[in-house]
């Protein structure tokens, strides 16, 4: 606690921490001592133990960082600055964990890589099964993890006591992780402890949600796992990395306070088809989670710390995005395919409208307009540059355009091409969204 609790520690302090906070491997820093250099690189993962601290230094020079940062307390210690500075390549999962790392330790990006995280297709889950086996009887949200208050789980319990307080025929809690710190008994909760793989799936499959109170994660392999079963999420505001992954999949929820989380549970519990649509979209964002992609990307960093040149590419034979290939697909949808919905947005809209569009007109395509050819889009979601979006035939084939005020002169464009216009509310975008399809059916 005087470490990571007061001021700035002095160096020799730091040492103190780490060697308590280990773990502790003299023999494979000797082995990195003698044949180090017999490796083309070497991937230490991640940044908070003893054997990064102590072992990157040794092979700097063909080191490969995943560092799994996440604003915590022991991130400020200066013992991290020089396994960050000496990284030849350091591997982020999510656009947050990179920005974080940008504040700290101004990483260049020359250094920087994503590789994100796979996710293999779950089991069939049986949630009468999950059920009999553990005694739940009622319908639950289901928390996933060790418990244990640096991962907010005293927190959730809280919050779950003040909303079954104010719902005392509300959902349940069921808690599935091992436990630093039991929980009060109470009626409403239920911890299995440590399950078996086919049991977690089987309790994520019969959740009316999943729920992540963890302020302190650089990804969340939970929240995928959920999505992979089709099951909304409601996380914590409190961690960026979750409000990100959240809003870039569009499939749940957040909260700030004990009132927000109950309104969450509140809203997926007595709106089944919302509920399901969120699911539906934290699913279509799993799809896109391969293997291959994560692992090549991986690859990508080791090659670059080893010195070695990158692998050749695949040809890439998809028309760029906001080319005619798009402008040519939106009017063949419109023309051949009456039923799907053709929508453009802002990209500063694109997971808020994405998220009604999926839940009011499914199989609809979302169009985004964007100029930034690193922005992040929605599950399904193509990209169409500026100065074509703004072209009359593009607009003549799309049926909804949302226009909000920060782009007032995208919106003046908008008006002229006979489209549905909607402002950026959820509420008038989906009133749009029924507006176009009556007009298809009238038509």
């Amino acid at each position: 606690s005087t470490v990571l609790g007061g001021p700035q520690p002095s160096a020799e302090l730091e040492q103190q921490w780490m060697e308590a906070q280990g773990p502790n491997a003299p023999g494979l820093l000797a082995h990195l001592e003698a044949a180090g250099r017999s490796y083309d690189a070497v991937v230490f993962i991640p940044y908070l133990y003893a054997t990064t601290v102590r072992g990157l230094p040794i092979v700097a020079d063909r080191s490969v960082l995943v560092p799994a940062f996440h604003d915590e307390p022991p991130l400020r210690l200066a013992v991290f600055d020089e396994v960050v500075a000496k990284s030849q390549a350091v591997v982020f999962s999510t656009p947050e964990e990179h920005e974080l790392a940008q504040r700290r330790f101004g990483v260049d990006s020359a250094r920087c890589h994503f590789a994100g995280a796979g996710i293999d297709a779950p089991p069939v889950g049986d949630a009468d099964r999950f059920r009999a086996r553990f005694g739940v009887e009622r319908p639950y949200a289901l928390c996933l993890g060790r418990i244990d208050p640096s991962k907010g789980s005293d927190v959730l319990v809280s919050n779950h006591r003040e909303y079954r307080k104010r719902r005392p025929q509300g959902l349940d809690l069921v808690m599935v992780g091992p436990a630093v710190d039991e929980p009060p008994r109470e009626p409403w909760l239920h911890t299995p402890g440590y399950v078996t793989e086919e049991q977690k799936h089987d309790a994520i499959s019969g959740a009316v949600a999943l729920v992540c109170p963890s302020p302190y994660e650089s990804l969340s392999l939970v929240l995928l796992e959920a999505w992979s079963h089709g099951v909304p999420t409601i996380v914590t505001s409190a961690s960026p990395v979750l409000l990100g992954q959240t809003r870039r999949a569009g499939g749940g929820v957040w909260y700030r306070d004990p009132l927000e989380y109950a309104a969450c549970l509140d809203l997926l519990a007595t709106r089944p088809p919302l509920a399901h649509a969120l699911g539906r979209a934290g699913w279509r964002f799993t799809r896109d989670l391969s293997w291959p992609v994560v692992i090549g990307r991986l690859e990508d960093a080791i090659r670059q710390a080893a010195d070695l040149p990158p692998l050749p590419q695949a040809p890439v034979t998809a028309k760029p995005a906001g080319g005619p290939g798009d402008m040519d697909r939106a009017m063949r949808l419109r023309r051949d395919e009456p039923g799907p919905l053709q929508v453009a947005c802002r990209g500063h809209d694109a997971f808020a409208m994405a998220l009604v569009l999926n839940a009011s007109a499914p199989g609809s395509q979302l169009y985004v307009v964007t100029d930034d050819p690193r922005a992040m889009l929605p599950p399904g979601a193509v990209a169409i540059r500026r100065q074509a979006a703004e072209s009359d035939a593009w607009l003549a084939a799309i049926d909804v355009v949302v226009d909000d005020d920060r782009d007032p002169e995208f919106g003046q464009v908008a008006r002229r091409s006979g489209a549905v216009v909607a402002g950026a509310d959820a509420a008038e975008f989906a009133a749009a969204i029924r507006a176009a399809l009556s007009e298809r059916q009238a038509g």
